[in-house]
């Protein structure tokens, strides 16, 4: 049941569109393989990277004050990334904690003129 939870976890991050970018974004999806999740992206132009976080930002407000919590992110090392030419992926062991993934690119677009 528990590992049951996590998978739903995962899934419902990638499902609710945690693509957090400028512009077009990647596809992002996930697959169980044992004791691991593989996580693919189709292989673009641009440098994306894998970022991790245990929880997601929230934001609120209460008698005009602005409360919020944000998440400490990880990016995942490229050494960790396997391509086969169409796709990236990368393998990663199921743990026992919420864990929620995104794309973001380090080459921003320009600004708008």
């Amino acid at each position: 049941m528990r590992n049951t939870i996590l998978e739903i976890s995962l899934v419902v991050a990638l499902a609710t569109g945690l693509c957090v970018c400028f512009g077009d974004c990647p596809p992002l999806s996930i697959t169980k393989s044992n004791s691991n999740v593989i996580l693919t992206w189709p292989q673009t132009t641009g440098n994306w990277l894998l970022i991790e976080t245990p929880g997601l930002d929230y934001y609120y407000s209460s008698n005009g004050v602005v409360y919020g919590e944000a998440y400490r992110r990880t990016i995942i090392p490229n050494s960790n990334y396997s391509t086969n030419g169409t796709n990236i992926s990368v393998t990663l062991p199921i743990v026992a904690t919420n864990k929620f993934y995104m794309l973001r690119t380090n080459n921003p677009p320009p600004p708008p003129l």
